[in-house]
């Protein structure tokens, strides 16, 4: 059991790192094209931006920590002794088809993100079934400022799109039950 457990260890860890190195030399190539555009005005040249390149992949790296924060949230990982590793259920889920995924993140996405169970809430007691986005972005909106909180909302309407925990009409600006996935709560 345990060289398996190292085994699976040791490629979930390569996988992340590998996943983690591609976001960082994506990042890098596009920088480093953007600033290809100022090459030769004055004197800025290829090391230059390389050096500015080289210098701008600690902001990258902070840029895919709320990547990890939200593997925990979820509770499809826990940090232990610095170390980010795949909880049990976050390993069905990155090994699952697609609608078994649906499921496990329908699940954790109910049980674990306050503002997604309560609209999955809301609309549960409805017998329409309906309820505006307002609704809930007034009662978030005392808590965090109104750019926050409709990128809050961004987020839910997103993750419960995914998850076919509700859906969305963007012009009606509501949320629904119409069409969501079977749900196993």
């Amino acid at each position: 059991m345990d060289t398996l457990r190292t085994y699976l260890a040791r490629e979930i860890y390569g996988a992340t790192l590998f996943v983690f190195a591609a976001f960082l030399g994506l990042f890098a190539f596009f920088d480093l094209i953007n600033e290809l555009t100022d090459l030769g005005r004055g004197q800025y040249r290829l090391q230059h931006a390389l050096a500015f390149v080289a210098l701008s992949i600690p902001s990258h790296v902070y840029e895919l920590f709320p990547v990890a924060e939200t593997l925990q949230m979820m509770r499809f990982a826990e940090l232990e002794g610095g170390d980010l590793k795949l909880t049990p259920e976050g390993m069905a889920f990155a090994n699952a088809e697609l609608d078994e995924r649906k499921k496990i993140f329908a699940r954790h996405l109910l049980n674990y993100i306050p503002l997604a169970a309560h609209v999955r809430r809301v609309l549960d007691e409805r017998t329409s079934h309906v309820a505006r986005k307002s609704r809930f972005l007034d009662e978030i909106e005392d808590y965090m400022t109104d750019e926050a909180a409709e990128q809050t909302m961004r987020t839910i309407v997103s993750w419960g799109r995914y998850a076919e925990a509700f859906a969305y009409n963007d012009e009606g600006e509501k949320f629904s039950l119409e069409n969501p996935g079977e749900l196993e709560t």
